[in-house]
């Protein structure tokens, strides 16, 4: 059930529903509101909701270790992944698990490359921390964002490409050559075969 009230200038909509707990916004409007209600009540009936309230108590490091201990016991792990998961703890592991989102992986891939980790090292362990995540939500049924890890997986892509673009370049002996001239040239080449089907 949804209840909506106004409570010392904002409007305060809380949902309680059986096998939930109950859960409260504030809103500046009733519409607003009323629309979050209606929102995370049809997530809750289609048994969709999951209150990612319990993840500010749980740091990645606690899901890291726990993953170790229990995904490790049944398949044990080789010494790169090992190395990798303790160099993920100490970049992430003191961060609340509703803290990781994909802005957060991200400035973790943007440090390990400016780091000197190369593409494919930052690309492993992306893959890593997806199936510490993914192992999370569906074993563990902790309501986790798995799409930060394929946010991320972008803006590895785009850095990687943009890395290697001056690279090809000094290779060939082009100079004057940048990136954003190509997205301009494309753009062009698509306006031509638009024009002349």
């Amino acid at each position: 059930m949804a209840s909506i009230r106004k409570r010392e200038g904002s409007w305060v909509a809380e949902i309680r529903r059986t096998g939930h707990k109950s859960v409260s916004k504030s809103f500046p409007t009733k519409s607003l509101a009323s629309e979050w209600a209606r929102e995370v009540a049809s997530e809750m009936d289609a048994s969709h909701y999951r209150d990612s309230r319990s993840l500010n108590s749980i740091t990645f490091g606690d899901l890291i270790d726990r993953y170790t201990k229990e995904i490790g016991a049944v398949r044990p792990f080789g010494r790169n992944k090992a190395a990798v998961l303790k160099s993920v703890a100490a970049a992430l592991g003191s961060m609340p698990l509703s803290g990781i989102a994909a802005d957060r992986l991200g400035e973790y891939v943007d440090a390990s490359r400016a780091g000197g980790a190369g593409g494919v090292t930052v690309g492993i362990d992306l893959t890593y921390i997806g199936g510490i995540l993914k192992t999370a939500s569906a074993i563990w049924k902790m309501p986790v964002d798995q799409t930060a890890v394929s946010d991320a997986r972008a803006r590895l892509a785009h850095l990687t490409v943009i890395s290697l673009f001056p690279r090809a370049c000094n290779q060939l002996g082009i100079k004057d050559l940048k990136f954003h001239d190509l997205r301009r040239e494309g753009v062009s080449r698509l306006f031509e075969q638009l024009a002349h089907p």
